[in-house]
């Protein structure tokens, strides 16, 4: 995928240390791929094939520094690459500084690059997308192929070197050969020899040196301690003396020498000779360094050609081994019985006779001594071992000594044995690659033909055996292209690659056809090898998947996770991006690739890191929907690990999907929140009714009996506490009601402490005792214009959250009403606050405090961070209205830990006195009358009540209890009544409704409501509908009496 790697430059993901195996000695390989997704695959791939990816690499000029810096095993390449070095000239550098194999990764041919890519002399190539087996076969088979080539020619130039010194050991030996006999007399002398004490012939040297302590030595004494040393040793080795040549010329020279006995022709029976070897070494002792030298050469020769030289005394059957012998042979030299027996012994049992038999057909004259077998060391070691020999005859032409080299040559052979399982090996591995493998000469003719080109044709191997293209019968178009791409290949010498499309078994196949020139030892192209492989089914994927790729609606991402030394996720980069990512995101590929989140977005929340994190470490898919604070984006994410440390990401913009289902949620909150509060003021007006009603009776009867009871006695001063029990619950009452929310809303200009301390004793009954009240009220802290109701509900809500906030811990609730003059500086954070007098309400609590973060929402409708069932969300947002009713406003401090502070600001109204209520008659004098008065209710006990009470004050009452008899007793005599006074709520008929039929059978009779609770009728509605007065549950006498009056009065007036 080209588009996943911006040309010219490195993506971060590319070059970086591959993971390690266990074992060290796996092959280690560099991938060279531009591509990001196929260079993970590959690297996959390859780590679970067992081998080790050194790193990856994006472009050429990255390659060659790391193959410089890195040695490597193998190297898979890209033809075409990132950058202004394709893989290429990549691969002719990296050939020209060191001996790594390189495999072409392709994706299609084209002309140019595949001329040009013959030159690099690669291992293989594959076609991309590669399949495992595939993979497999070619890397290992590259790796196999370069270790025995470079094996082979290791072992090619140690056999050519070994066998060079060995000739010129043989051919120009530095030694000169001799016998001698003990009182000095020289028998036999090589050519060497005659050399060195100045003769031209051994002849001449033989004749000329009869007695050596004399006409050699130049220290006589020098010969009798070489002949003791030998005497008692029967060998000397490295013995050095002074000698003089024919012509008297002084020289150095050293001796090997052993003590034998000599064959018959050799002498008397039984003479003792000495056989050695003899060296001038004048120049040495002449300059010692230059002499130094030489015999390390020497030395380090003979070792590094694993020679070892042998001496057989044949006579005597005795044998002289140098050291290097023992070493190939692995004797100790104290163990060694100088007998051919113990080389014998040596010889493996399945060689020992052919090399005896070599040996004995040597001493016969048969042929030289030169074979090879088989040993078998102490230890159980098997080696290899090549031997030659030089027999040395007597006069007569029988053997007396035989003198040779062995050399060590195990791992040649094994190198033989080696190829041999190699080719073996290859021609396995051929079997077994999908490709039609094809030699060609230069004419285009076939050498060689895989066998599976029946798969495609209907031809056999051997019967294209020599036979080109055309006279195999194929398309003259593809025959033409396919011998100029051979004799191409061999005029150039250079690798090639192409496709081509023909019909085949299988039907239209695509193929891709690479060409390998071959060349002989001379490095002149021999054959050409070609491997054709079927990609159809390839080229398919390739165009399905970047169809899918680029068409799919759903974003999707390839990112790779990015952690720290403890191996914990702290972010990731950007592998690839398909279109619909950028579209859903607003980000360009060409922005985000290679570069990390944290990069771009650096206020990326820490939860998409952790969570990716979990995907590419444990392989554990995820989905899920998430709000992106950056993109301000709600995402449906689907993420996957696709390889090791990698993650990757469908993604879907549901964003509109998610703020419709959020505002139908809240629609659907703030609906059963309204729901609720209606149902609790429902509630609450349904008790306040059936309450007021109980509670008239009570405090009706109370007042009744107190008319009765002596002033004074302990019966009266019992229904004084009846009666201040009964207007204690009255206001109760009353402020159940406005806690509802259902009290007509009034502003008017009222103290307020008296409502404050109300409503804390309200509180302090509803408290648990773990939280204590501390209250601060001034009394004369001013005037406000307000709503009595609405004043209550401001601090019933503040007072409210307070205990909430210790309802767990419990703690200190201070309530405090103070007065407090504002300057413009104390408000210069209220926007439209006016300095003056304020009257401050301060709720505070030692509750766990509100976050900094949520501060700003607290007065937000609906907004709560209690728990379900504990609050609406609208209690603060309706301290923050009423307040601004008010002209007023609410200040928060909080400190977490250390509890919450709400402060009321109202301002002070000017107002000295507090007016009356509106529509408030003036109270009539409390005098009795004799008026009729129909009173009806469908309460009998608050019938009976008010049929007594009104009769103890002269008034003549009829009662109905309900509405149909009321106005059936009405009808009968409207003129009677002089006054009604009727309950609003009953059966089968209100008030209200019995009260229209009464006045349209009298116009002006005066008619009084009375409600204990109703939220259909207030004193517009009733003045509306002509009645006369409104009268609230429960009324006490004084107070019913005066409104009669009042009523009664107004009507004379009128």
């Amino acid at each position: 995928m080209r588009s996943a790697v911006t040309r010219g430059s490195v993506s971060p993901w590319h070059l970086r240390s591959g993971r390690r195996r266990p074992h060290m000695s796996k092959p280690r390989l560099l991938v060279v791929e531009d591509d990001g997704i196929l260079a993970i695959h590959l690297e996959d791939t390859l780590t679970r094939l067992g081998y080790v990816v050194a790193a990856l690499v994006a472009t050429g000029e990255d390659a060659v520094a790391f193959a410089a810096a890195s040695p490597v095993d193998l190297i898979l390449m890209d033809i075409e690459l990132a950058g202004e070095m394709n893989g290429i000239a990549a691969a002719e550098l990296i050939h020209a500084r060191t001996d790594t194999p390189v495999i072409f990764l392709t994706g299609f041919s084209q002309d140019p690059l595949l001329k040009q890519a013959k030159i690099a002399a690669p291992y293989g190539y594959l076609i991309k997308p590669v399949p495992e087996r595939e993979l497999a076969a070619t890397v290992e088979m590259a790796l196999h192929r370069h270790s025995l080539d470079r094996q082979l020619r290791e072992n090619q130039r140690a056999l050519e070197k070994s066998e060079a010194r060995y000739r010129d050991l043989f051919e120009n030996s530095p030694l000169g050969i001799f016998r001698t006999s003990l009182d000095g007399r020289a028998l036999a002398v090589n050519q060497e020899m005659a050399r060195i004490v100045g003769c031209a012939t051994p002849e001449e040297a033989i004749a000329n040196f009869s007695d050596l302590a004399r006409t050699l030595y130049v220290d006589p004494s020098r010969r009798r301690e070489f002949i003791a040393t030998l005497l008692r040793q029967r060998a000397v080795n490295h013995f050095e003396y002074e000698g003089r040549k024919r012509s008297g010329e002084r020289i150095w020279i050293s001796m090997n020498a052993r003590l034998n006995s000599a064959e018959p022709a050799g002498g008397q029976p039984g003479e003792q000779v000495i056989d050695g070897f003899a060296m001038d070494i004048t120049e040495r002792r002449r300059i010692e360094e230059d002499s130094l030298e030489t015999s390390q050469r020497l030395r380090l020769a003979t070792e590094s050609g694993q020679m070892g030289v042998w001496d057989w005394d044949i006579t005597s059957d005795r044998m002289f081994w140098d050291r290097r012998m023992f070493d190939i042979y692995g004797i100790d030299p104290g163990d060694f019985s100088s007998s051919v027996a113990t080389w014998k012994s040596c010889l493996h049992p399945e060689d020992r006779q052919n090399a005896i038999d070599d040996c004995m057909a040597a001493l016969a004259g048969d042929r030289v001594f030169d074979t090879t077998f088989r040993i078998v060391t102490p230890d159980g070691a098997v080696r290899y071992v090549k031997a030659d020999g030089l027999v040395l005859r007597d006069g007569e032409g029988n053997a007396t000594r035989m003198i040779g080299v062995n050399r060590d040559v195990s791992e040649t052979k094994r190198a033989e044995e080696a190829l041999r399982a190699s080719e073996e090996e290859h021609r396995t591995l051929i079997g077994m690659l999908p490709d039609i493998i094809c030699h060609f000469d230069r004419q285009g003719r076939h050498l060689f033909v895989s066998e599976n080109i029946a798969r495609f044709f209907d031809l056999r191997p051997e019967t294209m055996l020599g036979r080109s293209f055309d006279e195999l019968g194929f398309p003259a178009d593809l025959c033409r292209l396919w011998h100029e791409s051979i004799r191409d290949a061999f005029e150039s010498g250079r690798t090639a690659e192409m496709e081509y499309v023909i019909d085949t078994r299988l039907g239209k196949s695509i193929f891709n056809w690479r060409l390998m020139p071959q060349r002989d030892q001379g490095g002149h192209v021999r054959s050409v090898l070609t491997l054709a492989r079927d990609v159809t089914a390839h080229r398919q994927a390739e165009r399905d998947y970047r169809l899918l790729f680029e068409e799919m609606l759903d974003g999707f991402a390839l990112h790779e996770i990015i952690l720290d030394a403890a191996g914990a996720p702290v972010d990731y980069r950007y592998v690839a991006v398909n279109p619909a990512f950028e579209r859903q995101t607003g980000l360009r590929g060409v922005d985000l690739v290679g570069r990390t989140v944290l990069e771009l977005m650096p206020q990326t929340e820490r939860h998409w890191i952790e969570t990716y994190g979990r995907v590419a470490l444990s392989g554990e898919p995820v989905s899920f929907e998430n709000y992106s604070a950056v993109l301000e984006k709600h995402f449906k994410v689907t993420a996957f690990r696709p390889v090791d440390r990698h993650f990757a990401c469908i993604v879907s913009d549901v964003t509109d999907r998610v703020i419709a289902e959020q505002e139908r949620q809240k629609l659907e909150g703030q609906l059963r929140q309204a729901q609720k509060l209606e149902a609790i003021g429902t509630l609450a007006g349904g008790i306040a009714h059936d309450f007021n009603n109980i509670l008239g009776a009570i405090l009706g009867y109370a007042e009744m009996a107190k008319e009765d009871c002596r002033p004074g006695s302990y019966a009266a001063r019992d229904v004084d506490q009846i009666l201040a029990a009964g207007k204690r619950a009255r206001e109760l009452v009353k402020q159940i009601l406005a806690f509802s929310r259902q009290a007509e809303i009034e502003q008017i200009p009222l103290q307020p402490s008296t409502i404050i301390r109300e409503a804390i004793k309200l509180l302090r009954s509803s408290f648990p005792s773990t939280i204590r009240i501390v209250e601060e009220v001034d009394r004369d802290a001013g005037l406000i214009l307000a709503d009595p109701t609405q004043i209550h509900q401001v601090l019933m809500n503040l007072c409210t959250n307070a205990f909430h906030a210790m309802e767990e811990r419990g703690g200190t609730m201070g309530v405090t009403l103070r007065r407090r003059a504002m300057t413009a500086a104390d408000l210069s954070e209220v926007p439209d606050a006016v300095p003056g007098e304020y009257v401050q309400l301060v709720v505070s609590d030692t509750g766990p405090g509100i976050p900094p973060e949520i501060r700003d929402r607290i007065f937000d409708p609906y907004f709560t961070t209690k728990e379900q069932g504990k609050g609406t969300g609208l209690g603060l947002a309706i301290v923050h209205g009423i307040a601004k009713s008010c002209s007023g406003f609410v200040l928060c401090r909080s400190v977490l830990g250390g509890g919450s502070e709400f402060t009321v600001h109202l301002p002070v109204h000017q107002q000295r006195e507090v007016a009356p209520a509106a529509g408030a008659a003036a109270q009539a004098p409390h005098t009795s009358g004799g008026e009729r008065i129909l009173f009806v209710d469908d309460e009998e006990m608050l019938v009976v009540m008010g049929r007594s009470m009104l009769e103890r004050y002269g008034y003549k009452v009829t009662a109905a209890t309900g509405s149909r008899e009321a106005l059936a007793v009405f009808g009968e005599g409207p003129d009677q009544f002089d006054l009604v006074i009727t309950d609003q709520t009953m059966p089968d008929m209100t008030g209200m409704e019995l009260a229209g039929h009464l006045l349209q059978i009298r116009r002006d009779i005066p008619i009084i409501l009375c409600t204990g609770y109703s939220n259909l009728v207030s004193e517009e509605t009733i003045r509306a509908a002509g009645l006369r007065a409104l009268a609230l549950k429960p009324l006490t006498k004084m107070e019913l009496v005066d409104l009669i009056r009042a009523t009664l009065a107004r009507e004379g007036a009128e």
